[in-house]
């Protein structure tokens, strides 16, 4: 039986980390800009980015769509706006209170693919 990896977010010391596969995977990194959800606790409950592909290379959003996704993780890609979301449950917040931009780094694939994304807040 072939276990698929299960995407999961943590958060500590100010530092929002997201492994959408496993980071094991990443052999290159590259900064990118970004826009942090954060719930009324001040905690971050989501990652926006526009412009994935353009920012990062044609091939980053590969087959990321197909995630398995949990309670912990969720993800959305619209290519025709080239727009990603990443849903996280790190807090205890229900909702959004404000977004902020922030300058993300992001671990890729051989292939180019998004594998993991750092942020620090």
């Amino acid at each position: 039986m072939t276990l698929k990896f299960r995407p999961f977010a943590s958060y500590e010391n100010r530092a929002l980390r997201v492994a959408l596969q496993d980071p094991q995977r990443v052999t290159q990194s590259q900064e990118l800009e970004v826009v942090i959800d954060l719930d009324e606790f001040g905690d971050p409950s989501g990652i926006e980015i526009v412009g994935l592909c353009f920012a990062l290379g044609s091939r980053a959003a590969g087959k990321l769509s197909d995630l398995v996704t949990g309670p912990g993780v969720r993800f959305s890609y619209d290519p025709e706006s080239d727009a990603a979301a990443i849903g996280v449950t790190v807090g205890s917040g229900t909702r959004v209170r404000k977004s902020i931009p922030k300058l993300a780094t992001a671990g890729l694939d051989s292939d180019g693919q998004l594998v993991t994304l750092m942020v620090t807040l």
